[in-house]
């Protein structure tokens, strides 16, 4: 089906196919497998930077850096002016599942703050089959944005899809009105980011095109 589906949009053969693995089952982990992990891009280089990135990148959209140049590379997020220690306490106490908090330092090689130290939040995930990314990066935001009311911003970052930057965190978030509502940072925040982060009906919706038990 996904082969059809490329095929249709793309232009890219009929030909094309998709080989399933052998010996892999949807409930697996990469270190499951007894492999050594494979780079899915250069400033992912772990399998613990695999699992945060989708939460840590939306700070790729704020003047914190997500690490880039160091081995807490988008495990974690940083600046000069950050208070770690009562930010990641601020995370601990709501006591998401699969992931702590921890103050640490780093010193990235690139913008923003580069070759600056910069005290740092890393999330540590402790389960990963319960630990929900997205969730976690928009507790960590709201965290922030709470504590350092002064110091933080949002930030343009250009890319080839985006030239101007512009909107960023809404191309990642892919819903408007978030960033809205973390500056507000209502008590009912934690409900608002619990109902973004799901996704009713999903299973059904895609079993059609799974090819792994």
């Amino acid at each position: 089906e996904l082969a059809r589906l490329w095929n249709a949009e793309w232009g890219l053969g009929a030909d094309l196919q998709v080989v399933p693995c052998s010996g892999w089952t949807r409930a697996m982990h990469w270190p499951e497998t007894g492999l050594p992990f494979v780079q899915t891009s250069p400033a992912i280089a772990s399998y613990a930077a695999a699992l945060t990135y989708p939460g840590v990148c939306l700070f790729e959209a704020t003047n914190l850096s997500v690490g880039r140049g160091t081995p807490l590379s988008f495990q974690a997020v940083g600046a000069p002016w950050l208070d770690a220690v009562m930010v990641a306490q601020a995370f601990n106490r709501v006591q998401l599942p699969g992931v702590r908090a921890k103050a640490v330092t780093m010193t990235p090689t690139v913008p923003p703050h580069p070759h600056a130290a910069c005290a740092a939040v890393q999330l540590r995930v402790t389960e990963p089959r319960a630990f929900r990314p997205v969730s976690a990066g928009l507790h960590l935001l709201a965290a922030v944005m709470a504590r350092h009311l002064r110091d933080f911003c949002w930030t343009v970052y250009p890319t080839a899809a985006n030239p101007s930057g512009e909107g960023h965190f809404e191309r990642l978030i892919g819903q408007a009105g978030v960033r809205e509502t973390l500056e507000e940072n209502p008590p009912s925040l934690a409900e608002r980011i619990a109902a973004w982060t799901v996704s009713p009906g999903w299973q059904g919706r895609v079993q059609a095109s799974l090819l792994y038990d």
